[in-house]
């Protein structure tokens, strides 16, 4: 997988092909909370994809674990912005 680094830890976006760093990262999908939709994901991040609400959430892993009682322990996810909807 193929990641930027915010280099100067500024916590702004820098697209600079430079800053791009290859290799296996434990880049994971969680919730920001376990009982109150959040507000900030602030740096609970670090490049992880981060659901605001706890219902989201668990909806998110009952779909996962019906996929993988049909198909398997695994599966694809792909992350869309809202314009590419």
């Amino acid at each position: 997988m193929k990641v930027y680094r915010d280099n100067d830890q500024d916590a702004g976006l820098d697209m600079d092909e430079t800053s791009i760093d290859e290799g296996l990262f434990g880049i994971n999908l969680h919730r920001a909370g376990v009982n109150n939709i959040s507000l900030q994901v602030d740096k609970w991040s670090a490049g992880c994809q981060v659901l605001a609400d706890p219902c989201d959430f668990d909806l998110l892993m009952a779909l996962a674990k019906k996929s993988a009682s049909m198909y398997g322990p695994s599966f694809s996810y792909t992350l869309l912005t809202e314009e590419q909807l």
